[in-house]
């Protein structure tokens, strides 16, 4: 196994964190760009839970700036369903901003997070990996700045923090969807503890 990892030659860690920073753009442009088509038929005027009633239940329990902090969502400005889709278009254009980079890759890439995180009140993002995106979106905005394609590595690499945090944020998942692999989630324990 030893001989064979000598003849393997790592990438540079800053052509990996362009890479990655890259790949979190071309995500948020696929994830994105699938709610185009979603989005009215679930939250719209006419939709099956249209976002414009419970924004206004949820004004009246949290009056002033509260529903801001409790709930944010750019939908607060406005509601209507041709405002939802030119966010959704306004998304993916910065998304495909992030994966171009340069200078506007970092403001383009907390446009795509707040875009996203807007209609997770919409439509109840209830997955892991839509959690795991906005996750890995909210650590992204601390990258460091990438260049314009054709080059993909970055100058410097990102601080340790950041590093270290996306390190976490991937111990989680892999152990929390293994647990459940190889455990069966809490029937399997419970089952496990009834057999004994």
């Amino acid at each position: 196994m030893s001989t064979i990892l000598r003849f393997v030659e790592l990438p540079a860690p800053e052509l990996v964190w362009g890479l990655f920073g890259r790949g979190l753009g071309a995500v948020f442009f696929i994830a994105i760009s699938q709610l185009y088509h979603q989005v009215l038929p679930l939250a719209g005027r006419r939709g099956i839970a249209p976002i414009e009633q419970k924004l206004a239940r949820i004004r009246l329990d949290y009056p002033g700036w509260r529903h801001w902090l409790y709930f944010p969502t750019l939908l607060w400005l406005n509601c209507s369903d041709r405002f939802m889709r030119g966010l959704i278009l306004l998304g993916a254009a910065t998304a495909l901003l992030v994966v171009y980079g340069g200078p506007f890759a970092g403001p383009a890439l907390l446009i795509c997070w707040l875009v996203y995180l807007s209609f997770d009140l919409a439509l109840g993002f209830t997955y892991p990996w839509d959690c795991l995106l906005l996750e890995a979106g909210f650590l992204g905005l601390f990258l460091p700045t990438m260049p314009t394609l054709p080059t993909v590595a970055v100058a410097s690499l990102p601080l340790p923090i950041v590093s270290w945090s996306y390190r976490w944020l991937f111990f989680r998942v892999l152990f929390g969807f293994g647990k459940y692999k190889f455990i069966g989630g809490v029937c399997g324990i419970a089952a496990i503890f009834i057999a004994f």
